[in-house]
């Protein structure tokens, strides 16, 4: 009877843990042609407020505009880590420009990127996080392929809805077993490419992989 009390415990606790079911699939398409039936499928768990992740971007990018969008397709994940102390509202307002029909999440996580010196954990360590918002905010109304008001984008951060989806994304990110950035799958498989890849590095595991 114990063993049963215990692994029916198990099982509710399970089924309490579970990550909601999001209302679409989770992440953002790099190019907006790119289609879920590419033969190569690359996905990228990024921290906004990550060097690395900063650091292994302009690489992919270019691999990636390289090649058809039918053929390699590329989705970021938002997955911020508690130790840069901004990156949950970096990827927040990613998921509001990502809402924003005539605005890019890529061309607002480049401008995070550009800005992450600005956002760092000394730099706002006097800041309230009111003020760490009105900045991202400002970023947010400069920023060319963001262009969304500083008041209109202050005001949507502070909607639940837009807290409850990026919550969603990095709990099925510790799902998926990411615990760092960046983290790449390929066709649902985890893989690691070099710190150091360039951009003829990615080219040739997208071949690779159409090979397989």
């Amino acid at each position: 009877m114990m063993r049963a009390v215990l692994v029916l415990s198990a099982l509710a606790a399970a089924a309490a843990q579970e990550v909601p079911i999001p209302s679409a699939p989770d992440g953002f398409r790099y190019n907006v042609t790119s289609n879920r039936t590419a033969p190569v499928q690359i996905e990228g768990y990024f921290d906004l407020m990550c060097p690395d992740t900063r650091a292994a971007w302009p690489a992919l990018k270019s691999a990636l505009d390289s090649f058809d969008p039918a053929s390699v397709a590329f989705t970021m994940h938002l997955f911020p880590l508690p130790y840069h102390h901004n990156s949950y509202l970096a990827a927040e307002g990613a998921t509001i420009v990502g809402l924003t029909a005539s605005s890019s999440p890529f061309a607002w996580m480049e401008a995070v990127f550009a800005a992450q010196e600005q956002f760092g954990n000394g730099a706002t360590a006097g800041m309230s996080m009111t003020e760490v918002i009105a900045a991202f905010g400002k970023l947010a109304s400069q920023s060319a392929g963001v262009n969304i008001p500083a008041a209109t984008f202050i005001n949507d951060m502070n909607q639940v809805s837009n807290d409850a989806r990026t919550r969603i994304s990095w709990k099925l990110g510790c799902a998926r077993g990411v615990s760092g950035t960046p983290t790449f799958f390929a066709n649902g498989a985890r893989f690691s490419p070099g710190g150091s890849w360039s951009a003829s590095d990615w080219t040739a595991f997208f071949r690779q992989v159409m090979g397989n």
